[in-house]
């Protein structure tokens, strides 16, 4: 079945390109941004080939928007590393952050390019030699969570919901396993679930089940064969790779593929 995807400026309405193909019935097909664009949102990430000479079009934005990215050290205040590069106005990136350090606030992970500010400055810390460095976040239905020091007691301090943090320890205090999250400051590891900050778009191979945060099924939703997500993290649930979709959605890696 042949189909063409004609590619729109979102600015302008103005035909930037057009490729046409093939494809079998049912097929869906990805679309990809010409060069010096990207996609403008989900529903332009694709369609569901259903008959033939199908005409898709695929709104785009110009990826003309420079960023540079400075990653300061926390103590010394010094440029240990940059990124620099182009995009489109208010798209989101991965920070690669440089080796030996880690982030200090773990909502740094993913950065949005903004065109009114283009120079951008990320804390970072040397990281420690330890296999737990990585971010934790609270979990979204949990109610704040409270912060204990390095013997089990309780402090005057509770994390909200919801929240992310940046862990570098493990720790078994009184037979509780606990995250450091803070000099001398520790959570439950029941009350957070470590993740790996990761933007990308998912697509659904079939009819999809969605789960919270700790793993349970939504029985009232089900996502839709064939349909794009924006994922944000990634982490293992009850020992299952899942991808996040919204901020209490998870779907299996073995329901999805990736756009990129």
């Amino acid at each position: 079945m042949n189909y063409t995807i004609q590619y729109k400026d979102a600015s302008t309405n103005e035909v930037v390109d057009k490729t046409t193909s093939q494809g079998n019935l049912g097929d869906y097909i990805n679309a990809q941004a010409p060069d010096g664009y990207s996609l403008a949102d989900l529903s332009s990430y694709g369609f569901l080939l259903n008959k033939n000479n199908m005409t898709f079009t695929s709104y785009v934005t110009k990826a003309d928007t420079s960023y540079s990215i400075s990653y300061i050290d926390e103590t010394t205040n010094k440029e240990v590393g940059s990124q620099t590069g182009k995009g489109a106005n208010g798209s989101k990136i991965n920070l690669k952050v440089p080796a030996g350090y880690a982030l200090v606030n773990a909502d740094d992970a993913i950065y949005q390019i903004d065109s009114g500010n283009k120079n951008i400055k990320i804390s970072v810390r040397k990281a420690t030699d330890s296999d737990e460095l990585g971010l934790v976040s609270t979990y979204p239905d949990g109610g704040t969570v409270q912060v204990y020091d390095v013997n089990g007691k309780p402090l005057n301090i509770e994390l909200g919901q919801a929240s992310n943090w940046v862990t570098d320890q493990l720790k078994t205090i009184n037979g509780v396993e606990y995250y450091r999250v803070a000099t001398d400051k520790y959570i439950r590891t029941d009350k957070a679930y470590k993740y790996v900050s990761f933007s990308n778009v998912v697509t659904t191979l079939k009819e999809t089940p969605v789960y919270d945060s700790k793993g349970k099924i939504n029985t009232e939703k089900v996502l839709a064969k064939n349909t794009p997500w924006y994922t944000d993290r990634i982490a293992k649930i009850n020992g299952i790779k899942m991808y996040r979709v919204a901020t209490n959605m998870w779907v299996k890696a073995s329901e999805i593929h990736l756009k990129y």
